[in-house]
């Protein structure tokens, strides 16, 4: 299955639209005061389009692009910040982030479940199920920051090789997680497993190593599939200039 694949086309319109926001912001007013205006009209926008209702979608998934757009502002936003105040060089500092913003993660979604009034009964971002928009935000946001700060506290640890491979090949991971999913999801309905918070957790780490064998095995033999045989024609050719 290509489930995922509706990410690729979304991400490069939300691309599109946040390196447009961005030069006009910097054309106009490059302050932080700026940015957090544009976040918020980037965010306004994803959310009044969620209420049009099209049989067939928005083209580019561009309602949930909107959405994305606003995130890569938060992420260069933060950048900024970071670097100002030198945040991520105080580890107490670091520790204390880590901890408040994943217990805030785990907040924002637990308030966030009683709004999941979709068939899935889940966040279905793709589709623009977000439950309540803000706690998705809030929660998109601390979720964010967990993750930076955790990367920037384990990448000097041997584990972080096998994390960097794993980032490195994500898109992959992205195009074969469904195939894996589903696999497993008949599994354990065969098997009658009764589902605790262990059993997902447990059972996400060997969906995503399996995806992530499978993406080494396709690169390793087809390269070009991940860019790397695109970047090493290029690099060649700048050599021989």
């Amino acid at each position: 299955g290509a489930g995922g694949s509706w990410f690729i086309p979304c991400f490069f319109m939300a691309s599109v639209i946040s390196y447009f926001t961005i030069y006009l912001i910097n054309k106009f007013n490059n302050s932080k005061l700026c940015y957090f205006t544009a976040i918020g009209c980037l965010l306004l926008i994803s959310w009044l389009l969620n209420f049009i209702n099209l049989s067939v979608g928005f083209p580019f998934n561009l309602d949930v692009a909107f959405s994305g757009a606003g995130f890569i502002l938060m992420g260069n936003l933060l950048g900024m910040i970071i670097r100002d105040k030198k945040i991520l060089e105080n580890i107490r500092l670091k520790i204390a982030i880590l901890i408040s913003s994943g217990v805030l993660t785990v907040l924002f979604a637990l308030l966030n479940i009683t709004a999941y009034n979709n068939s899935y009964g889940r966040l279905v971002m793709a589709l623009g199920y977000y439950g309540f928009y803000p706690w998705f935000i809030l929660g998109g946001i601390a979720g964010s920051v967990c993750v930076i700060v955790l990367s920037s506290m384990i990448e000097n640890i041997k584990l972080s090789g096998y994390l960097q491979s794993i980032g490195r090949n994500t898109f992959g991971i992205l195009m074969v997680q469904q195939f894996f999913i589903n696999i497993m999801e008949k599994v354990v309905n065969k098997l009658g497993v009764h589902l605790n918070l262990l059993y997902p957790i447990l059972l996400s780490i060997v969906c995503l190593e399996l995806c992530h064998l499978v993406v080494k095995i396709i690169v390793f033999i087809y390269p070009n599939l991940s860019g790397k045989g695109l970047l090493a024609i290029k690099n060649n050719t700048r050599s021989k200039i």
